[in-house]
């Protein structure tokens, strides 16, 4: 039985809104032997209005009580890198995703995008879908 369901369908929101923001943006470089990214402003990551619409269900079938955690993070990754193969055929084999795909996530423009790879492929993030090839 889910104890408080709103807080639960929270905390798994904002693991998968933290989970596809490493996934897509996430990286930590280093200048002169020191990290460049100090704080969150110096770290890319989605927001509000660049997130997907997504929909948090949760299964009440466990017999015992159990925690939330954090089981929104992990699967973002993969869930977005196999999203984009079955758009463009290519598969993700680095991340952040944003070096191979030109991720163009609605409030974003791709001249405020970091530069990647020569080759990226241009994907979408949709209102109503997951991604759609622009």
């Amino acid at each position: 039985r889910v104890i408080d369901p709103q807080n639960t369908r929270a905390q798994m929101f904002g693991g998968m809104v933290y989970g596809l923001s490493a996934a897509s943006f996430g990286e930590i470089t280093f200048q002169g032997g020191a990290v460049e990214q100090q704080n969150f402003p110096d770290y890319d990551a989605l927001r509000m209005h660049t997130m997907p619409k997504v929909e948090v269900a949760l299964l009440e079938n466990q017999p015992h009580m159990g925690g939330a955690g954090e089981p929104g993070t992990p699967p973002a990754a993969p869930a977005l890198a196999n999203a984009i193969f079955d758009l463009t055929g290519r598969r993700a084999r680095q991340l952040p995703l944003m070096h191979d795909f030109d991720l163009f996530i609605r409030g974003r423009r791709p001249s405020q995008q970091q530069t990647g790879a020569q080759t990226r492929t241009p994907v979408s993030f949709r209102h109503h879908r997951c991604f759609s090839i622009r």
